[in-house]
């Protein structure tokens, strides 16, 4: 019997559009390598290859210094971006708390706003509304609730992208840089959330550049960190 895979990445390379070299960057070329011998910059620059299989049931991390490769990886497990070779597929619902965060409406109450992103795949307005208390208190947002989304700190639009994706409907949660955002308090209730979805047999992916703290979170830890400079192939079957 097959073991049934969460998301499985099969040698996938992303292709990503370098800067034009301004007038600096020709004048530090010239310092440097002299009239002849200036280097050719390339167009794009290409990333990989990657190959992952996670299961089922972990929390996974996912450490990758380079922010645009982590946003591309979830984008593709997302369904929203193709890469350049290879397949992405996956097992389930993703939900990505920076997707969620990306289509806050402005003008909606942080409580219409949490409400409506819960009411995706929840089942229901019944099943949405047993998720928002909950929510609210994991977010520590009460407070804000019939305050307008443009109104909150970003802090607090993140907080609510992530009760939205931790608390909704789903079988794989995408989480971007969480130790960056946020301090200690909610990074554990964070990793809570996330142990409780794990042993529900879901899939937590944490993405960031912290390793320490991907290794003290994370169940398992895959670092693609040097991809883009070894161009070596990362295989890992978690």
């Amino acid at each position: 019997m097959t073991e049934t895979v969460a998301v499985r990445i099969v040698d996938v390379h992303y292709d990503i559009k370098m800067h034009r070299p301004s007038v600096i960057d020709g004048f530090v070329d010239r310092l440097r390598f002299g009239r002849r011998e200036q280097p050719k910059r390339p167009a794009r620059l290409r990333i990989g290859p990657v190959n992952l299989q996670i299961l089922p049931g972990v929390v996974f991390g996912l450490a990758v210094s380079h922010a645009l490769l982590r946003s591309k990886l979830f984008a593709s497990i997302e369904g929203r971006e193709t890469p350049a070779t290879g397949t992405v597929e996956v097992s389930g619902k993703v939900s990505s708390a920076s997707q969620i965060r990306t289509e806050l409406a402005p003008a909606l109450s942080v409580s219409n706003a949490l409400m409506a992103a819960l009411l995706i795949g929840a089942g229901g307005a019944d099943a949405a509304k047993r998720r928002l208390e909950a929510a609210f208190l994991f977010a520590g947002l009460l407070d804000l609730a019939y305050v307008s989304i443009g109104d909150i700190s970003e802090v607090d639009r993140a907080k609510l992208a992530v009760a939205a994706c931790l608390f909704g409907e789903a079988d794989i949660f995408l989480l971007d840089e969480m130790s960056l955002l946020f301090n200690r308090e909610m990074l554990e209730k964070i990793c809570g959330r996330a142990a409780l979805l794990a042993a529900e047999g879901k899939t937590v992916i944490l993405a960031s550049s912290n390793d320490d703290w991907l290794k003290g979170s994370c169940g398992q830890v895959a670092n693609l960190g040097n991809l883009y400079k070894t161009k070596k192939s990362t295989l890992l079957q978690i």
